[in-house]
């Protein structure tokens, strides 16, 4: 029930949006059989990702029908991307930014690193603030990484390659092209 101002009553708030939540669980759920990517739906005031599809198989994440908190999906992110992620999400959380589109790695099931490009759209709750996020997590899109002739990672494996001999002390020349 809406008020006269414009906002959910409170005794209504919560029915309306589990409802609301449900319905849009429901469409990407539909929609999620047309497509190999990942779609989901970021409720922020749980800080929640829920997936229309089983996520849990591809990347290395429990099982959970129910979801996962931020923190969570946070600790298959690649150190490196992390901070940058962190950063946009606070920037979405805060509305400073409505849409999220985002490279970054996830460690995969086999403990391999995949790139994924992150995409979605904040919805925004009557009272003008961010509610929940709709988007889709795609890791068809390795070919921006990849040299499309050779085959070989770009600058960013260069440097984690790099990071590794350096850790492990290693000397030598590097030649490049």
């Amino acid at each position: 029930k809406v008020t006269g101002r414009g906002t959910v009553s409170r005794t209504n708030e919560k029915k309306w949006t589990a409802k609301s939540m449900a319905g849009y669980l429901n469409t990407l759920v539909f929609l999620n059989e047309s497509t190999d990517d990942h779609l989901y739906l970021w409720e922020l005031a749980e800080d929640r990702l829920r997936f229309a599809s089983q996520i849990s198989e591809k990347f290395a994440l429990p099982e959970r029908e129910e979801g996962y908190l931020m923190e969570e999906w946070l600790e298959i992110v690649y150190f490196r991307d992390r901070a940058a992620l962190k950063q946009e999400l606070e920037q979405l959380r805060s509305g400073e930014l409505d849409t999220h589109n985002q490279e970054y790695r996830l460690l995969d099931r086999e403990n391999k690193w995949i790139w994924v490009r992150a995409r979605g759209k904040l919805i925004f709750g009557l009272d003008g603030r961010p509610e929940r996020m709709i988007g889709l997590i795609s890791d068809r899109e390795l070919g921006t990484k990849t040299d499309p002739v050779t085959g070989l990672m770009n600058m960013a494996r260069l440097l984690e390659d790099l990071d590794e001999l350096l850790a492990r002390g290693e000397k030598g020349h590097l030649f490049i092209l």
